[in-house]
């Protein structure tokens, strides 16, 4: 089982879970945030190289989007 889900996902599910203010609620946000810890990541743009020559010099470089792990907030 992966435990992430996108930054976006984890702040409308918290914002949900809040909003219906009830005790199951509570629970699985507590579950969700506190006891299971879900990570989270974003998606942060950075220069990769993609080719390189014999001697281990960049021929050429892309941009591309990397997934960064993030802890969620306790609920």
């Amino acid at each position: 089982m992966s435990n992430k889900l996108s930054k976006t996902c984890a702040i409308k599910f918290r914002t949900c879970l809040k909003m219906a203010d009830s005790s199951d609620a509570n629970l699985v946000g507590k579950l969700f945030f506190n006891i299971v810890q879900m990570k989270c990541f974003v998606l942060k743009p950075e220069t990769v190289c993609v080719k390189r020559t014999w001697w281990n010099k960049c021929e050429k470089k892309i941009r591309r989007k990397r997934a960064h792990l993030r802890d969620n907030r306790k609920f």
